[in-house]
């Protein structure tokens, strides 16, 4: 096969993740990451939104990989600097051409924490039984968290 498979390329991003990028980058890839998620995040969550659309919109097959010059080109566009460019491509990278941008969107986008997680699972099962219409009344909302 031309390139490395997925599951190779996970392996290569979690040892890149914990010594740096294979340049020499004083800072690790976990370091870039965190830098570009505040960044983002100052934005607010559209920003971070918007990102991931327009990563998206660049995977034609939808297999979560875009080319590198694409990839270069949706960060440069949100302002990202050139420096954290090359570090982030070099981390994430599959092929010479190709960056896997699924796997660095999962590293940016943090998960819920725990009393977060439970609340929106709460939430759905409350919300299950409840198809009286398209829209929820908040007092209906309110009722159920008191």
């Amino acid at each position: 096969m031309a390139g490395r498979s997925v599951a190779n390329a996970e392996n290569v991003v979690s040892s890149r993740r914990e010594k740096g990028s294979e340049n020499g980058s004083a800072m690790p890839i976990g370091e870039v990451i965190d830098k570009v998620r505040r960044k983002l995040a100052a934005r607010g969550v559209r920003e971070v939104i918007g990102l991931v659309q327009e990563l998206k919109a660049c995977d034609a097959s939808g297999k979560g990989v875009v080319a590198a010059r694409n990839f270069a080109a949706v960060l440069r566009d949100f302002h990202i600097d050139e420096s954290n460019i090359e570090s982030i491509i070099e981390g994430f990278r599959q092929r010479a051409d190709q960056v896997l941008y699924k796997k660095f969107l999962d590293e940016l986008i943090e998960r819920p924490n725990e009393f977060r997680r439970k609340l929106i699972q709460d939430t759905f099962h409350n919300l299950q039984g409840y198809d009286k219409a398209d829209y929820l009344p908040l007092t209906t909302l309110k009722g159920m968290y008191k």
